[in-house]
């Protein structure tokens, strides 16, 4: 299967193209280049794999949480590559791609998007938490429901391990791969979206108030 990938997710945008899972070629801008010269990374990556729009099967791109510009960006290309292109559309969740290479439970995948923000993933034998907002009331909550047991941990700065460890949590990190690769090796296996419709971004961020209904 040949996959275009495309992320905007991880505070960078980058696009990769994948044949039967074996990496062909692999471009990145920075993130405030991505409106204008993302869609040239896409297309030298399409024509270093010594394709054409023709041979892609499908395109993926990562839904967030994440960068709000990054997504937006993304997403919209992907949607009109796909509409233009007349190929399918699969939208991998910015959690799965941090996980790929990893199964470990209790597992945390940590966004870190906005600074002195996160949005995290706690995986545990029976439950997922989900949560988003400021890193230390964040990492507090992580605290209480994390089990009595190394945590295996994705994504995470710096300053949220040092956090954690000063909870008395031990922590053992993993490196994901690059995004869009990750997104590509998701994309594999994961099922089409019906619709573009169905792929929508997840900005990962709490609502700064809650809007109250008129009366």
């Amino acid at each position: 299967m040949r996959i275009l990938a495309i992320d905007g997710a991880f505070g960078g945008f980058s696009c990769a193209v994948t044949i039967d899972r074996v990496n062909k070629s692999h471009e990145s801008v920075p993130a405030g280049a991505a409106l204008e010269r993302g869609l040239g990374a896409i297309c030298r990556a399409v024509d270093r794999a010594d394709l054409t729009a023709c041979d892609i099967d499908r395109i993926a791109v990562c839904t967030g949480p994440g960068s709000f510009t990054g997504l937006r960006v993304a997403i919209s290309y992907a949607k009109s590559l796909a509409q233009g292109w007349r190929k399918p559309l699969v939208g991998i969740n910015a959690f799965d791609a941090l996980e790929v290479r990893t199964q470990s439970v209790p597992r945390l995948a940590v966004i870190s998007a906005k600074e002195g923000i996160i949005s995290v993933r706690l995986t545990l034998a029976k439950r997922e938490l989900r949560e988003s907002g400021r890193t230390s009331q964040v990492i507090a909550l992580i605290a209480d429901a994390c089990p009595p047991l190394p945590l295996t941990v994705a994504g995470a700065p710096e300053d949220v391990v040092a956090a954690l460890g000063e909870r008395g949590i031990l922590v053992h990190t993993v490196e994901a791969p690059p995004a869009a690769l990750a997104i590509a090796e998701l994309a594999a296996t994961h099922a089409a979206a019906g619709t573009l419709h169905e792929v929508r971004a997840d900005y990962g961020e709490l609502p700064p108030a809650a809007v109250r209904s008129a009366r």
